[in-house]
């Protein structure tokens, strides 16, 4: 595997991604904004031979990292690049002045629970109704960046 940013020029294959692996995939224009090379916004991915296997979308807001969106292929799954990917995405923001992390979690999924709460996040509230597609509630949860980045392998 290999790490990349992902930018401009990644559009297509973000998109086809994003339409892979989620049942209410991001907008063309949402992804592009993702993919902007504004340095507040962090796109990073996990590839194999040109494939796109992972990507996940942040953003700075002062201090803080928002992770916006993660996805990792069906077929490559429970094979450790999800925690790659946010180890990667952690050292970037931290390089970036960045102390704590925040994300909003379908209350159904409990994969993600799992590799959240590993990396040393902690539920701090519900958003009521959250997700349009479903109506389902988003878990809120927070970490601090130096905490978490003892838990991690370094990246690539």
């Amino acid at each position: 595997m290999n790490l990349v940013e992902l930018g401009a020029a990644d559009l297509d294959r973000c998109l086809r991604h994003e339409r892979r692996n989620f049942p209410s995939p991001w907008s063309e224009a949402s992804v592009k904004a993702e993919l902007s090379g504004d340095a507040k916004h962090l796109a990073l991915g996990l590839e194999q031979d040109g494939f796109l296997c992972a990507q996940v979308f942040a953003r700075l807001v002062e201090d803080e990292l928002h992770i916006l969106n993660i996805s990792v292929e069906h077929a490559y799954r429970r094979k450790g690049l999800a925690t790659e990917l946010m180890s990667a995405l952690f050292k970037r923001a931290a390089a970036l002045s960045a102390e704590s992390a925040f994300l909003e979690v379908r209350g159904s999924n409990t994969a993600a629970f799992a590799l959240y709460e590993e990396l040393g996040f902690t539920r701090i509230g519900l958003r009521k109704s959250y997700y349009a597609d479903t109506g389902e509630d988003a878990v809120v949860m927070y970490c601090k960046l130096n905490k978490a980045r003892k838990t991690l392998k370094t990246p690539r």
